[in-house]
Order: structure tokens, then C-alpha cells, then sequence
């Protein structure tokens, strides 16, 4: 029971971590640095924000893993030419995602229950 345990918690960190930030490309969302409230990926809304960072208008990385915006105020207009950058899966990848994880679960179980059956009719025989 630990091995099976120890088994599917492995697959499950394997699935999160590497195959489910894959299983379709990340939308990429650009707004400047200028806007006063970036349209920005909502979590609220189910968006599973990949990446968020803010970069120089020369492209050159500012801050990764936050969000910059300006407020005009009595100083005047802001004048950042930089931009914020997130990756993001939409929310409405969710169910896609979900039955795409259940196929590959299904298939993995379907692999091990014929290896399964293979080596006990091996072992009676």
C-alpha cells in the first residue's frame, strides 16, 4: 500500500508540475506599464496565472513575479514605457484539462492492469 501510495503522489507532482502547464500553450497577455489598471489575468475567474512579470520598454526583465501599473495623479501623466507580460491558462481550459488528466490516468491504469494480469497467469503457470 506505501509503494502504491508513494506511486501515485509521484504521478500526481509529475502531472501538476510538468504536463498540465503543457497540455495546451499558455495565452500571453502584454499591456503597458501606462495603463492606470492593467487588464490583467483574473484567478477569481478560474485563469491559472503561469508567469507574471514587468519589463523595461528596451525589453530587459524589471520585476518577475509582479505587476506595475501608474497613477497620473498631480505629477502629470505617467510616462513608463515599460509593460507588464503575463502567461496564463483561461478558465475555460479547466474541464478540457480535467478530462485530457482523466484519459491519461485511465490509460496508465489500463498499462498496469494488463502488465498485472501477464505476470500472475506467468506465475501460476
Amino acid at each position: 500500500m506505501a509503494v502504491t501510495l508513494g506511486a501515485f503522489l509521484a504521478a500526481r507532482i509529475v502531472v501538476t508540475a510538468f504536463v498540465r502547464p503543457n497540455l495546451q500553450s499558455p495565452l500571453r497577455r502584454t499591456v503597458p506599464v501606462a495603463v492606470d489598471k492593467p487588464v490583467e489575468p483574473n484567478p477569481g475567474l478560474g485563469d491559472w496565472i503561469l508567469a507574471s512579470n514587468v519589463y523595461n520598454g528596451d525589453g530587459t526583465l524589471r520585476a518577475s513575479g509582479g505587476t506595475s501599473f501608474c497613477m497620473g495623479g498631480p505629477a502629470g501623466p505617467c510616462r513608463d514605457t515599460g509593460y507588464n507580460v503575463w502567461e496564463y491558462q483561461p478558465g475555460d481550459r479547466y474541464w478540457p484539462f480535467q478530462w485530457i488528466e482523466l484519459g491519461l490516468f485511465v490509460a496508465v491504469a489500463a498499462v498496469l492492469l494488463c502488465l498485472a494480469v501477464v505476470r500472475v497467469r506467468r506465475s501460476i503457470a
